[in-house]
């Protein structure tokens, strides 16, 4: 039976909610639990940046995110926006876990790759970078 498990930043997200539309989250949980099978009542997007984003319909003007899972009937609500916004959320971010920390983050590529952009030409022409072998030697 698919379950519908939330991000730990979904409760400071949910807190920020009107008293309507929290109330419309929790019919959306409930319905999920009850009626949902293999998360056949959830939205694939096809130009998502990442193919296990969904979206769980909450009312008429909000969508929740859901990243769906590799295997298994474990669903993660990740947070609840407007329903273009959560369209951009996924068009935009990938989810991944951080090495580092163990935990999962969601990376907005969009913003990363008009930066790489941005700085590619800048750090071309610069003859020390931070990782280049004149900035190390010179710091060595």
């Amino acid at each position: 039976m698919p379950q519908l498990a939330i991000a730990k930043d979904f409760l400071t997200t949910y807190a920020a909610l009107d008293k309507k539309l929290r109330k419309a989250v929790d019919e959306a949980l409930d319905k999920f639990a009850d009626t949902y099978f293999a998360g056949g009542h959830l939205e694939k997007i096809t130009d998502s940046r990442d193919p296990r984003w969904r979206t769980l319909r909450i009312n008429q003007g909000y969508r929740g995110v859901v990243l769906a899972p590799d295997s298994g009937d474990v669903f993660l609500l990740v947070t609840v926006l407007a329903h273009t916004e959560a369209y951009r959320y996924i068009r935009n971010r990938r989810p991944s876990v951080n090495q580092a920390l163990g935990v999962l983050e969601f990376r907005d590529e969009t913003a990363l790759d008009t930066m790489s952009t941005a700085l590619a030409p800048v750090a071309a022409a610069s003859a020390d970078t931070l990782f280049g072998a004149g900035l190390l030697q010179s710091r060595g």
